[in-house]
């Protein structure tokens, strides 16, 4: 097959255009997948990558781009859930919490808001994704938890990190006193 230089260029440029497209997509739909969070950044990153909004043809009918198809996208794709929290470690919760965080700013959750119905749906969430003790402890504890500040206290007291378990006692063994009536063994236990 003999094309010449002009065809084959013509060819080239399309076939590069069409790549070029494929990767915006990509990358929007990295975006909308929970790639990163705010909506201002993935206003930002369409407009770097200059996807066109609409267009028409030259009989004026409306052609389909991929910004266009990214609605029907982004219905589809949900940002990852972060990874669970046992209770293990500090860092492990400060991790959890970053991602939990991240995945309800990219879900447009408002963790301030002042709609305690709506805040309660978002701890309910979060505990969904607690495992071993701190699930245990959310499941007992959970209808005394108002605030998201409140749910980050309470899961820093489910760490069984051993120095955090011990700072934890020593704290509340300075506010033990021994009443008059009890003896030294029911003291202890």
């Amino acid at each position: 097959m003999n094309l010449d230089p002009q065809e084959l260029a013509a060819m080239v440029a399309e076939q590069e255009a069409k790549a070029e497209q494929a990767r915006n997509v990509e990358r929007l739909l990295y975006l909308l997948g929970g790639g990163i969070g705010t909506e201002q950044q993935q206003v930002a990153e369409q407009e770097r990558i200059n996807l066109p909004q609409t267009s028409y043809d030259s009989q004026g009918n409306h052609k389909r781009f991929a910004s266009e198809e990214l609605d029907s996208y982004s219905k589809a794709f949900k940002p990852a859930s972060p990874d669970t929290f046992d209770g293990s470690s500090y860092d492990d919760l400060e991790r959890f919490l970053m991602e939990a965080e991240l995945y309800f700013e990219a879900v447009n959750a408002n963790l301030d808001s002042e709609e305690a119905g709506q805040v309660k749906r978002y701890i309910r969430t979060a505990g969904t994704w607690l495992r071993g003790d701190a699930q245990k402890a959310y499941t007992r504890d959970r209808s005394s938890i108002e605030t998201w500040d409140g749910f980050k206290t309470f899961l820093r007291g489910t760490i069984r990190d051993p120095l955090t378990r011990m700072a934890g006692a020593t704290r509340r063994s300075q506010y033990l006193r021994q009443r008059g009536d009890q003896t030294a063994r029911q003291f202890l236990t």
